[in-house]
């Protein structure tokens, strides 16, 4: 491949990427995660964010609240306001991964099929443009790993101090993020001792760098001791197995497609597991092979070594905390290391074998490719899809209250779920709709009632309100959905 085509399509990935996840963080309504921060953690005192000293709750993404708390400061309320911290880790992700495509090949179709990978999951790159930290911890924890391999090939101490002060902040972005941290800072650590065997040399190089680990371990003791005390993260959705994590993240990021009937998800579950485990022998082969030659420098060595041993690190928390499996969103760090351990295999592969390499790129491209397409998606976001509709149903209430001109604004409960959205675009994102829809203050999840007292009533699924339907009148139904609008009958 010539240089100027891979210069072409590096940068046709990048406007794509960049375009899909500005566009959706523009268009996509709030949704519940986002709202609940909005209302419950952004308000919060200074020490109350950084130590949950008032409630300590998975929600609140340390790093993520506070980049929302400052920047709404600045330029007030807006989406791309909420989600600008996500999208700046999104921008992170997408410079490492640059950087990961022109360090792990000098072969140029190696080099977009690596990139082609770390930018390959739908649902990950959803999360780049939603105001949570799963893509800030994203970004920073791609950042931490570019300042490891500059690190591994130079052996220098600001690429150390570097990576261990991403990684960090990766953490603080996202709890979820210490299965990676810990066998992240033993691997790194070790390299440094391998490269610089001496005390007075180690100290040198890893010195700062155990300062800033140090700083950022205290910083996150106390809400981590606090937020263990929280029952959410066991009673949430409990996964037996890890195998479900895995068959999770696979359904998440093909958004559950039967590209090969109802197996689809166990069939790739089944082949993505086999890649990976592919890529742990031969990784184990090359460290045999280059043993008397400091095989940790190689960043393939490297990043095959920490996906094991993160993996373990997630068997070892299972079993000494008591807590269940990780969910897909909580397990998207495992997306990044898989991809790069895969790319690795190729670039390796293509040295043994190109005709191999390239019908296993030639493969993997094409499903990445082909299943993006079909994952295109400018409405809603996988994990709070029934909040794609707020929007619409407001603008469709804000035109008829200016028809109908009644003297008071209209009256609207909502399902359960949706009243973070609604509540989030009516108080703080465009107050005009206060003028007009008078929401129903926040209660837990309960049916439409037939004597309330409020004249309209959004429901996420006809089943929900099929009680009511003698009482309330369907008015709108947002399109392409499930979503209805109810008026009561006068």
């Amino acid at each position: 491949m010539q240089k100027k085509t891979e210069r072409t399509l590096f940068i046709t990935l990048a406007i794509l990427f960049g375009l899909y996840v500005l566009i959706r963080a523009w268009w996509l309504p709030i949704t519940h995660d986002e709202g609940a921060t909005c209302f419950n953690h952004v308000p919060r005192r200074l020490l109350d964010t950084l130590f949950f000293q008032k409630e300590a709750n998975p929600n609140n993404h340390i790093l993520n609240t506070l980049g929302i708390k400052i920047l709404e400061g600045i330029f007030g309320w807006h989406p791309l306001v909420i989600r600008l911290p996500a999208l700046i880790g999104g921008s992170c992700y997408l410079a490492a991964s640059f950087y990961f495509a022109k360090r792990l090949s000098e072969t140029g179709w190696l080099r977009v099929l690596s990139l082609l990978l770390l930018l390959g999951n739908p649902y990950m790159v959803e999360f780049f443009g939603l105001a949570r930290g799963y893509g800030l911890a994203l970004g920073l924890m791609a950042l931490a790993l570019w300042q490891t391999w500059r690190f591994l090939d130079t052996g220098l101490r600001k690429y150390f101090s570097r990576g261990v002060l991403w990684a960090g902040l990766a953490v603080y972005a996202n709890f979820t993020l210490l299965i990676f941290y810990a066998p992240f800072l033993c691997l790194i650590f070790y390299a440094a001792w391998i490269q610089h065997p001496t005390r007075k040399t180690f100290w040198a190089v890893t010195g700062k760098g155990v300062k800033i680990t140090g700083v950022l371990l205290a910083l996150m003791a106390t809400p981590l001791i606090r937020l263990s005390q929280d029952n959410e993260i066991i009673i949430w959705n409990r996964l037996p197995s890890f195998m479900s994590t895995v068959q999770q993240l696979v359904q998440s990021a093909i958004r559950n497609k039967p590209y090969f009937g109802p197996d689809t998800v166990q069939i790739l579950s089944v082949l993505l597991v086999t890649g990976v485990v592919a890529g742990w022998v031969w990784t184990a082969v090359r460290w045999w092979q280059q043993r008397h030659r400091q095989p940790l420098r190689d960043p393939g060595i490297f990043t095959g070594f920490l996906l094991l041993g993160t993996v373990v690190t997630n068997f070892a928390q299972v079993w000494a905390t008591h807590t269940p499996f990780l969910q897909a969103r909580l397990s998207l760090f495992y997306y990044p290391l898989a991809a790069l351990l895969l790319a690795w295999m190729a670039a390796w592969l293509h040295q043994r074998s190109r005709i191999a390499a390239v019908v296993y790129g030639t493969l993997l491209a094409a499903f990445v490719l082909f299943n993006h397409g079909r994952c295109l998606n400018f409405i809603n976001s996988y994990e709070w899809w029934y909040d794609s509709g707020t929007v619409q149903a407001l603008d469709y209430l804000h035109q008829l209250h200016e028809k109908e001109k009644p003297p008071a604004p209209y009256t609207l409960d909502v399902h359960w779920g949706a009243q973070n959205s609604f509540g989030v675009h009516t108080q703080l994102l465009d107050p005009v709709y206060q003028e007009r829809i008078r929401l129903a203050p926040w209660h837990p999840n309960q049916p439409p009632r037939r004597e309330s007292e409020y004249e309209f009533y959004y429901a996420i699924s006809p089943d929900e309100v099929k009680d009511i339907l003698d009482v309330y009148d369907i008015v709108y139904r947002v399109p392409a959905s499930s979503f209805l609008l109810l008026r009561k009958r006068k």
